[in-house]
């Protein structure tokens, strides 16, 4: 019996973590699917998915898998980094190496993936590569994602919060395809993300 009580308090300990770090994602992001040609404005920066909506019989009812994103700028993720070393009370040499290796490994800024998949192998990470191109679809960089496991099923599924810093500058606006490694289609989705114009 105190086994089981234990294993219980586990179990609740890791919903509990896990609903922490689901809270982390914009709710823009996870409100509902985002469906084709609707704009998202989050974080000062417009994305729209041009391609790759789920079709299901429910989509009337805009319910199934998520596969949503967000853009930060260099700019907006040396603003981030300060303000969580101020949350977190750092020390100048953990918030002057952070600023440095965001500066050194993300020159292109960074993309926040946002997926829900049925099965827990499918919302894994390492199944996904991503390719950015300019407005003349002109490839700028192709990067695979690493490994990362899926939470715990919530609401529509697994689902996985996943940060990619892109190795390159990316002009403005650009393009984003998210691609599985063994899909039998040329691009599975695509983002166009641009700033937001300030003046609308």
């Amino acid at each position: 019996m105190k086994k089981y009580f234990l294993l219980l308090l586990v179990l609740l300990g890791l919903n509990t973590i896990a609903q922490d770090k689901l809270l982390q994602v914009p709710g823009e992001m996870r409100m509902r699917p985002w469906l084709e040609s609707e704009e998202h404005i989050i974080w000062d920066h417009s994305i729209t998915l041009v391609f790759g909506e789920k079709v299901t019989a429910y989509r009337h009812m805009n319910v199934g898998e998520f596969t949503t994103l967000a853009y930060q700028s260099p700019a907006q993720i040396a603003d981030s980094v300060n303000k969580l070393a101020v949350q977190e009370n750092w020390t100048e040499e953990k918030l002057k190496s952070e600023l440095d290796r965001y500066l050194k490994e993300a020159p292109g800024g960074r993309i926040f993936l946002y997926l829900t998949r049925y099965t827990e192998s499918d919302a894994n990470t390492k199944w996904y590569f991503i390719i950015v191109r300019d407005e003349h679809d002109e490839k700028v960089l192709e990067q695979q994602l690493g490994y990362q496991s899926p939470e715990m099923p919530e609401g529509d599924g697994w689902w996985n919060y996943y940060e990619i810093l892109l190795e390159k500058k990316v002009p403005m606006p650009f393009r984003l395809y998210l691609n599985k490694n063994v899909s039998p289609h040329l691009s599975d989705f695509m983002f166009r993300i641009k700033p937001v114009d300030k003046e609308r």
